[in-house]
């Protein structure tokens, strides 16, 4: 039996929304709650700090720390976000 990983994949990043630095985020499953400000997420070009989410259902609109204005948001387009498996609540028996 291999190893349980050590990251898991919550959300797919999308576009920039509007100029201030906001990306649209598709969640992969779970519940939108479990994204509350101050969660860390582990993309492609870094840690990411969730500052803001807003929206129903599996798309929100997020804002993450340092990330001020559209051009620092593009390059996130497509990036998948991971937290550390310690982060997410067990699964039922």
């Amino acid at each position: 039996m291999s190893a349980a990983p050590s990251w898991i994949r919550v959300a797919r990043v999308g576009r920039p929304h509007g100029l201030s630095g906001e990306l649209t985020v598709e969640l992969l499953g779970g519940s939108p709650d479990r994204l509350v400000p101050g969660l860390r997420l582990q993309a492609p070009l870094g840690e990411l700090v969730l500052e803001a989410a807003r929206g129903e259902g599996a798309q929100l609109i997020c804002r993450f720390r340092g990330i001020e204005d559209r051009p620092a948001a593009a390059p996130l387009a497509g990036a998948y976000l991971e937290v550390q498996a310690s982060q997410l609540r067990a699964l039922a028996p």
